[in-house]
């Protein structure tokens, strides 16, 4: 059974975020501002692979979308059996239980919505970022792993700021792909020319909550350099907390375990940025646009499994706690011998005497 149970997560994680790249796909073939070739955009150069053109994932795409309705309901089914099979499941325990209903509700929530997928929102894609995390989680949970020999509270509260920045970085940067203002800075670092241009934030907020007139303000150029430029400032303080956080972990005395999931976290950042140049300067190819997103999610999911380990930590530490005298090199001193009392001295008659 538990066997059965952890290859059963497996596979539904799997299949979650193929559906996820899926979408991603859609999303990025139907951007306003995207190339549907590379390299090149729109047949600017003469040679195109047929690889990176926009034809070779058609079929597939027309079977995504003449099912749109049914997939997430496909999805509820397997959250279902999921819960199901966690009821069983002793070493998941109570937490176990919770992730696995938690998934139920939200892919209920997302299939009762029925969002079209050729009409998707930003707000469906972070969930579906998020459900993709809590299959995650509960993938993790059970697997047996060696915990930190000490509790790392710093870095702890580290991951959890990083991991909240980085849905936020996620949930800004699908909305730019959405709005189709992914050119609105056409260069980096700067944006036309400046570090902080000038930018209608406040149409943004209107956008962002939903008020009258938000989908007109969000369409204009200045509300689309505010939300370009606000994804880009998140996307550097997370790469600065995530850094610090991978520095952390590699070769710490304390969490020795977490010392490869470190060097891993530092791979992916330098992937991601990596991506996301290329998309600014190669002028947004889908392929490029694909692979970002999903760096990204694997760095949401790297982020998860760090703070799920650091959480394993106990509260005091593993090993015995070192004596007064047993870290330091020299032994402890001798107690002072007093000196024998008057009377206990041999006199000089009882010398010669003897």
């Amino acid at each position: 059974m538990k066997t059965f149970f952890r290859h059963y997560t497996q596979v539904f994680l799997l299949v979650s975020i193929l559906f996820y790249l899926l979408g991603v796909l859609t999303q990025l073939g139907q951007s306003p501002l995207g190339c549907p070739d590379w390299p090149g955009c729109f047949g600017e150069v003469l040679i195109v692979p047929r690889l990176f053109s926009a034809g070779w994932f058609a079929p597939l795409m027309t079977l995504w979308s003449q099912n749109q309705l049914m997939i997430p309901w496909l999805m509820v089914g397997l959250s279902g059996l999921l819960l199901l099979l966690s009821l069983g499941e002793r070493r998941q325990g109570l937490r176990g239980i919770v992730l696995a209903s938690l998934i139920l509700v939200l892919t209920s929530f997302i299939a009762m919505r029925a969002i079209p997928i050729d009409h998707p929102t930003p707000l469906s894609l972070l969930l579906g970022v998020v459900m993709v995390c809590l299959i995650h989680r509960l993938f993790v949970a059970g697997s047996a792993m060696e915990p930190p020999r000490e509790a790392l509270p710093f870095l702890t509260w580290l991951s959890r700021f990083g991991l909240l920045l980085l849905l936020m970085d996620a949930y800004l940067g699908g909305w730019l792909s959405l709005a189709g203002g992914g050119l609105s800075c056409p260069e980096v670092p700067t944006c036309l020319g400046h570090w902080l241009p000038t930018a209608d934030y406040l149409g943004l907020m209107k956008a962002f909550l939903g008020s009258q007139g938000g989908d007109a303000a969000l369409r204009s150029p200045g509300a689309l350099i505010a939300l370009n430029v606000l994804h880009r400032i998140l996307s550097v303080l997370v790469f600065l907390l995530l850094t610090l956080l991978a520095q952390g972990l590699t070769s710490n005395p304390k969490a020795p375990a977490l010392s490869k999931e470190g060097l891993w976290l530092s791979a992916l950042l330098l992937m991601e940025v990596a991506l996301g140049l290329g998309l600014v300067l190669l002028r947004l190819p889908v392929v490029l646009g694909v692979a970002h997103a999903f760096v990204a999610l694997l760095l949401i999911l790297r982020v998860s499994r760090i703070e799920q380990r650091l959480g394993r930590a106990p509260v005091g530490s593993l090993e015995p706690q070192p004596t007064e005298w047993s870290s330091r090199s020299e032994p402890p001193p001798m107690a002072p011998v007093s000196p024998p009392a008057p009377h206990e001295l041999p006199t000089a008659g009882g010398a010669k005497g003897d």
